[in-house]
């Protein structure tokens, strides 16, 4: 949005100079050039509108899809379960989620696993393959690798913390 606002105050800049530089005591000339002043205004308008229309729109099915994995993550895998649920494109869906949040969906969906999983081991009365199994991991050793990935700890550091 930024480079559009400099590019309608550089293409002002030019229209100006051209003005100054045909001398502007022709009528004709002047109203051409303001016209055509005015048709690139509101083209780039246009385009920033468009612009912030198009980060809004992307950020609100972010924060859908946010809020879809938060909710269902030991039910949610893929980004494609994700996407047929908000009625999206997989591939949109994954670059605007990347876009706005800096991390994958997968990420995302696995950091909110294993947010979960510390709850659960903080609770203590379940062991560390139930936790895998409820938050939605079908391999023990696979949750481990990710637990360790996301938290830095194992799950026996953060148990004995609790």
């Amino acid at each position: 949005s930024k480079n559009l606002i400099f590019q309608l105050i550089e293409l002002h800049k030019q229209l100006n100079q051209q003005v100054k530089k045909w001398g502007g005591e022709d009528i004709g000339s002047q109203i051409l050039i303001n016209n055509l002043i005015y048709t690139q205004h509101q083209e780039l308008v246009s385009r920033f509108t468009e612009t912030l229309i198009n980060k809004n729109l992307k950020r609100m099915h972010v924060r859908k899809a946010q809020e879809l994995i938060r909710n269902l993550c030991s039910k949610i895998h893929t980004l494609s379960q994700i996407a047929e649920m908000l009625q999206l494109n997989p591939s949109y869906l994954s670059r605007c989620f990347k876009e706005c949040t800096g991390v994958t969906v997968q990420n995302y969906i696995q950091q909110c696993k294993i947010e979960v999983a510390i709850q659960m081991i903080h609770q203590g009365n379940k062991n560390v393959k139930t936790i895998a199994y409820e938050v939605g991991f079908t391999d023990i050793n696979y949750f481990c690798r990710v637990f360790k990935k996301i938290t830095g700890k194992t799950t026996k550091v953060i148990r004995l913390n609790s």
